[in-house]
Formats: structure tokens, sequence, C-alpha cells
């Protein structure tokens, strides 16, 4: 047996010492180190303790001198690592595949061979009065912004115009929504719509695309999105080549993703002369938006009183019937409801006459002086509609906290008559926002025989019209 001066101290490969050998101890009180330990430990122990003893130095050395290195004086410089040193880049490049021109070309050929069925509109539509305004404005104009009230029924019918034109052949007519629940409502209504006798399968004519979920071909001449899917399809297409026409339905929100696309498309649009582009807005900001796609450019902004200024001496009847300011782009009002809306107003808090100290008629029930949390107002507005006569009521919430505890408080109140469906007085609570399954979603839009009490977000604002 070889003695411990004989073999090699601090080697990974050393056989481990039997129990007859001698052991070497040191003097003092600090610990060995790992080369003249003398454990009895397995070789696979003694190879992680070297391999610890020798990378760990190397390894912070290598971390400490980084930015000497080639790679890490081009990290420090903010430069990219040489062609082939990052993966991460590979892979980005290949999920932003461009779209060919040939299959835009096949697309194409597929959109010219659906046969659209006999378009009809609703007259009881306040925009199917000035649909012959609408379509001269669109082929006469790049862009043309249509402002009209909540239930005029731009969102319905403008894709029905486009297709009447022509459009959604050698691309397809792009409609975007800032919701999904939106995007799936108005695509089925328009495809309802279209349908008439014959049956008619939602993604042939007229489909719809939202996060995870898309119900649309190359042969679907409209496409109902979201604002976010178009911003993803401009990585994989620049100039929005799968596009004849855009529709941006709802752009007075001014949502992050409604701004960008307006200004993305402010400078497409010259690259583009065949690229139309309709925007809906409400009356407020329609000047605003006439000004920023006006032919020549955006325009200056203009204060409140020049603007009122110039709707005053500016304004003037184009050839397409719509009053616009000179040089900008065509503005057509929309006006009237679909139903005549009545407004009534319960404050939280009484309103109380400054000079006589008492409350003003029409104030909040209660004790006076009182003030009413916002969930004790729902409920007594609630309950004040349901004792005038049939019909839904539609409650817009901020969030889904206020929406639950809303719900909560009018299953208090209400009691046994939101339990109990075979109640001829049966009311359904619903919520409906965002987070909720498509089917949940859905619920909303089914047929029901008795009252139904909608809690929304303001996702309702235009599937629920529809």
């Amino acid at each position: 047996m070889d003695s411990p001066a004989s073999t090699p101290t601090g080697e990974a490969g050393r056989e481990p010492r039997t129990g007859s050998s001698p052991r070497r101890r040191r003097g003092g009180r600090g610990r060995a180190k790992p080369q003249v330990s003398e454990q009895n430990a397995a070789p696979e122990q003694a190879e992680q303790a070297a391999g610890r003893q020798d990378s760990a130095p190397r390894s912070t050395t290598d971390r400490a001198r980084g930015e000497r290195t080639p790679e890490g004086e081009k990290r420090g410089r903010g430069e990219r690592p040489a062609s082939g040193t990052s993966t991460r880049g590979n892979q980005r490049g290949t999920r932003r595949q461009q779209v060919s021109p040939a299959q835009l070309a096949r697309a194409a050929e597929r959109r010219a061979q659906v046969v659209v069925p006999p378009i009809t509109y609703p007259e009881q539509l306040p925009v199917s009065a000035r649909r012959e305004d609408i379509a001269r404005a669109i082929a006469e104009n790049q862009v043309v912004i249509v402002a009209g009230e909540t239930g005029s029924g731009k969102t319905t019918q403008l894709p029905k115009i486009a297709l009447e034109l022509g459009r959604g052949r050698k691309g397809q007519i792009g409609h975007t929504q800032p919701r999904r629940i939106a995007a799936r409502t108005v695509a089925e209504r328009i495809n309802e719509e279209l349908r008439g006798d014959r049956p008619l399968v939602l993604g042939e004519i007229v489909g719809y695309q939202v996060r995870f979920t898309d119900q649309s071909s190359d042969q679907t001449l409209v496409k109902v999105m979201t604002d976010g899917i178009l911003l993803a399809q401009i990585q994989r297409d620049p100039q929005l080549l799968a596009y004849d026409t855009l529709i941006i339905d709802e752009a007075h929100e001014r949502s992050l993703n409604i701004d960008f696309l307006l200004g993305y498309l402010t400078r497409l649009l010259p690259q583009r002369p065949d690229l139309k582009v309709i925007i809906t807005s409400a009356t407020i900001d329609s000047q605003r938006f006439a000004r920023h796609f006006a032919p020549g450019g955006p325009l200056p902004a203009l204060t409140a009183d020049e603007l009122a200024a110039a709707e005053q001496t500016g304004t003037d009847e184009g050839p397409d019937g719509a009053a616009h300011l000179p040089e900008t782009a065509p503005v057509i009002e929309v006006t009237g409801r679909t139903y005549p809306v009545e407004i009534r107003y319960r404050p939280l808090s009484p309103d109380v006459d400054p000079e006589t100290g008492k409350t003003k008629r029409g104030a909040a029930k209660g004790a006076a002086g009182q003030e009413k949390d916002l969930v004790t107002g729902i409920v007594d507005a609630v309950e004040e509609l349901m004792a005038e006569g049939p019909g839904d009521v539609l409650v817009f919430l901020s969030g889904e906290r206020e929406i639950h505890d809303t719900a909560d408080a009018l299953e208090s109140r209400l009691g046994e008559r939101t339990r109990d469906a075979k109640r001829p007085d049966f009311v359904e609570i619903l919520p409906l926002y965002a987070r909720l399954s498509s089917a949940e979603q859905h619920r909303v839009f089914q047929a029901h025989s008795s009252r139904r009490i909608v809690l929304a977000t303001n996702v309702a604002e235009t599937s629920l019209t529809v």
C-alpha cells in the first residue's frame, strides 16, 4: 500500500484511503485546504471538490474581465454579437417572416371568385340615409371620417358600403375594434345581415381574428379584428398589402394602439395610393382627425376658438354633400339615434340650493343631507326602472370588483327573484367584462324571456349596441 507521502495530494483520480492507512493531522484551528483534506471521500466527491477549487477563481476572473473580451467589448458598447452567437436574434428573424407577393396574389384570386349576396341596409339606421354620400366620398377620397353617435349603425353598415363599391377583392377589408368581444359580435352581426335566407358560414365572406382565435381565411372579404392584431401584422406586412380598405372604428377612444395605427397610416398613405381608410369617431374629435389626414399632409392643430371660426367661415359643401373644412379629409355627419334616449339625473349626494339651503327636486332619495355609495345608488336606480315596466337594464361600471359588488347587492335586495328561474318576475343578473370566457360573454346575447340586468365594463359599448 502506498504511503500518504507517495500519493499525490489534490488529484481527483486518487484511490480512497482505507481505515488501516495512517492519517496526517494538520496543526492550527483553520479549515484544511481541499488539496490536503484527509476525509474518506468518494472519487466523484473528490472531483467536485477539485472542480470547485479550479473553476471558481476562473469564472470570477472571466466575469471581471468580460468587458475586455471581444464579445464583452461589444456588449459594453451596446453592439450586437456577431452572427451565430445569439439564438434569440435568429428566432426573432424567423417569427417576422415577410408575406410574399405570390401569397397575396393567390389570396386575391380566391377572393375574386367569392360571390356576395345582394346587400340590403336597415332603413331604421341613420347611416342608411347617408350611404350614397358615404360611398361617393370613399370613391373620391383616400381618407374619409364618419362621425356619429352610438347606435347610428356606423360599425355594421360601413363594411357593407365598402363591399358594394367592389372593395375587398385585391385586398381584404380590415375592420378594427378596440376589444375582442366587439370584434366577434360585429363579425357575427355583419355575417347575419349578409346571409339573408341562405346559410353563410362565419369566415367565408365575413370573419374575425382576435388573440388565440382566427375565424377567417384568405378568401374572407371583411376581416374584423382587434387593433392589436393589425399592429402585429405590420411586422410581417409593413405596407399592409393584404388590405385594400381599413376601417378604424372607435377612433375617438385614442388608446395607445389606435394612436400608433393612426400615426403609422399617416406615413403609409403616400406610399399606398390604392389604400382607402375610413375612420369612425364621435362628433367631438371629427375635425381633429380631418386636419390630421388632410390630403397634403397633417395640418397644425387649431385652438377651440380658431376651429369654431373656421367652421363658420370656411366650411363648404363638397361634391360628396358632406360639410368639411377646405384642404382636409371629408367629414360625414351621421346624426340621430335608433331609439329616443331620456336622461335622468340621480346624484349620489343631494343637491342643496346654496341660497335656501333646501334639497333640490330630483335629488337622491333617503335622509336629507346623507350621501349614497355607488352600489346603493345603482340598486335604487334599477328598482326605479323596474317599477316602470318590462325591459332589460344595462349598467356600466369601471371594473370587475365593482361588477361583483353590485351583483351581490342586487341579489341581496331582490332576493328569490334572482334565484328562482320559474318565477314570473325572475330577474337574471349577468356580468360582462373582458376576462370572461367566450361562452360566458355569449350568454348576454342569447335570447331570453325574463328581465335581464347586465353589469358591464366599457367592453359593451359596441358589442351590445350591435
